[in-house]
């Protein structure tokens, strides 16, 4: 009896559906569903009668400093402040301005690296511009000499240049190489018509590495200028912590300077 027990199946209990009158209401609510929406009712209830009870029974000439000091935002929030904010001392703000001043020159030198590797690629490409133009066959039938024939007296010759001897003149496929260094986009665009005009797939692509790296050269060199700025404040104001008779310098243009007085050296 016992097999034939678990054999029988037995009868599912399906929830019930939201009546179809009801549809636009949505999902109909269970009791787990209902009973925590009630636990969020009440604890809300239960607050706002807390706070009824705490205006109701405040002193209008209750005063504490936090009142001035606090603030809040535009949905009237107040703002917390920083649990970690501690109050250094004056040893402990200078040496963390120190560790500020290595860890930027630091990047300048990583990036001052970067920038003569990217020196170094550039000169690379456009001495590979300039020596695909020279490895180019001459096709001057003036340079071949058709003197040596096959013995079959057929039309196969064979080709050799001509040794020609020139006293005091350099061949033009001697001539000087000219690398020419641009720091920004705009003169890359204005030296690029000196490419070779020879091979075009391969001064297509030149060019486009040039211009590639040109423009990765200026974006280098420009947050090298950055670095530097944020690196010179950052000297002034340790500077500007150390004791000693020092002047405010404002300038024409509106830009400040500081002067200390000269003190002798033990």
């Amino acid at each position: 009896m016992s097999s034939l027990k678990f054999s029988v199946q037995k009868q599912q209990h399906r929830e019930r559906a939201q009546p179809h009158a009801r549809r636009k209401w949505g999902l109909l609510e269970k009791h787990k569903d209902y009973v925590l929406r009630a636990r969020d009712y009440h604890a809300k209830e239960a607050r706002i009668k807390t706070l009824r009870e705490k205006v109701q029974s405040r002193n209008p000439d209750e005063f504490y400093h936090a009142m001035v000091s606090s603030k809040t935002d535009a949905r009237g929030i107040k703002k917390q402040d920083r649990q970690t904010s501690v109050v250094l001392s004056l040893d402990e703000v200078k040496l963390l301005k120190t560790q500020d001043e290595g860890y930027l020159i630091t990047l300048i030198t990583q990036e001052k690296a970067k920038i003569s590797r990217l020196q170094d690629r550039l000169a690379f490409i456009k001495d590979e511009s300039v020596e695909s133009e020279l490895a180019k066959p001459s096709e001057d039938p003036s340079d071949l000499d058709y003197s040596d024939l096959d013995s079959d007296g057929d039309e196969n010759r064979k080709r050799k240049p001509k040794k020609r001897l020139q006293s005091g003149k350099k061949s033009s496929n001697t001539t000087g190489k000219h690398l020419v260094f641009a720091d920004t986009l705009e003169d890359a665009l204005a030296h690029d018509g000196s490419l070779p005009s020879g091979a075009p797939e391969l001064n297509s692509e030149l060019s486009r590495m040039h211009k590639l790296l040109i423009r990765e050269l200026a974006d280098r060199k420009q947050r090298v200028q950055q670095l530097e700025k944020v690196l010179q404040e950052v000297q002034l104001q340790r500077q500007l912590m150390t004791n000693g008779p020092k002047k405010k310098i404002v300038k024409s243009d509106g830009s400040v300077t500081w002067k200390w007085k000269p003190q002798r050296k033990r």
